[in-house]
């Protein structure tokens, strides 16, 4: 596939720049598309090709040396091709079954004995936040990203992420002991 990406470029080096983001972003691109298509991740590698033709379409604007900038491009790039597909499918969020929340090889003495009707009130309270901060939460807690790769992704500042954080922290608070818990 690579080969096919390489010859869509016209110049040398934006030829090695493709060829960097492909060896170094690709897994994490798949990744990432897999996670936010949920049960629908069959249509990952699409995505991700999709998503590789419009870093082709502008391969100037990715800079490799940084390395950062260039992968949090990649992963916006990425997520927007699955919201796209998400919406024509009718569907615009993740579907919280479908994510890895817990490391199923040790867990934790406190997920152990959380019974099932805790799990689906936490689900249910998750999906009624609002969308920006329903991201925000899915991106920190079940995508596991830090603060600043979020404002990044997200085209914020790092405060912002935390605000929203705080606030999804005291909704989940007040929702889940609204029901008791």
């Amino acid at each position: 596939m690579l080969a096919f990406y390489l010859s869509l470029v016209d110049t040398d080096e934006d030829r090695s720049k493709v060829a960097g983001i492909y060896k170094r972003y690709y897994g994490l691109m798949r990744y990432v598309a897999e996670q936010t298509l949920g049960d629908k991740k069959d249509a990952a590698p699409d995505i991700v090709h999709d998503a590789m033709l419009k870093i082709i379409d502008n391969p100037g604007a990715l800079d490799l040396s940084g390395g950062d900038n260039t992968k949090s491009l990649c992963l916006v790039i990425v997520r927007n091709k699955c919201t796209d597909y998400l919406r024509k499918k009718g569907t615009n969020t993740v579907p919280l079954d479908d994510c890895d929340i817990e490391d199923e090889e040790s867990p934790l003495p406190d997920e152990v004995v959380v019974s099932e009707e805790n799990v689906i009130a936490v689900k249910r309270a998750i999906k009624s936040l609002g969308k920006i901060y329903y991201d925000v939460c899915v991106m920190k807690y079940v995508l596991g990203y830090k603060v600043t790769e979020i404002a990044e992704l997200l085209n914020v500042p790092p405060g912002t992420v935390k605000s929203r954080l705080n606030r999804v922290r005291k909704e989940l608070s007040k929702e889940l002991q609204g029901d008791g818990r």
